[in-house]
């Protein structure tokens, strides 16, 4: 190996060793953001279940009415789904042919005043947020 390469060789290891070093120290750092961030973001899970809280309890409140804001007008509503939560107590014949419950029957059953047992209607609720 010429001296002119020794050189070129020995200026490569010092600028591997100075992106080592700077490779090392912006991990130290990412690795402190990231510990200052995860704090940050479950705060921000806690307001925003708080948020919500706050919004299904102004609506119990309002009995459902939409209420505007400056910015923002919040409504509700609700749909209705079939929770089967034991198959097995599930007659037979609220069973499609593929052998798993028929939501669509069960539904028209219960509503018309029948005791499927088994099942029930579960109302879910969402809140709507439209931009003003």
């Amino acid at each position: 190996m010429t001296d002119e390469q020794k050189l070129k060789l020995d200026a490569l290891q010092v600028r591997i060793n100075d992106f080592q070093r700077l490779f090392d120290l912006n991990s130290e750092k990412i690795t402190s953001i990231e510990s200052k961030l995860n704090p940050i973001k479950e705060q921000s899970k806690t307001l925003k279940s708080n948020i919500e809280k706050i919004r299904l309890e102004q609506f119990e409140i309002t009995d459902g009415e939409s209420v505007k804001t400056e910015f923002y007008e919040f409504s509700q509503s609700s749909s209705e789904s079939v929770d089967v939560y034991n198959d097995s107590d599930l007659p037979k014949q609220y069973y499609t042919t593929t052998i798993k419950p028929d939501k669509v029957a069960i539904k028209k059953a219960i509503k018309a005043g029948e005791d499927v047992s088994g099942a029930c209607i579960d109302t879910k609720y969402k809140i709507k947020v439209k931009e003003l």
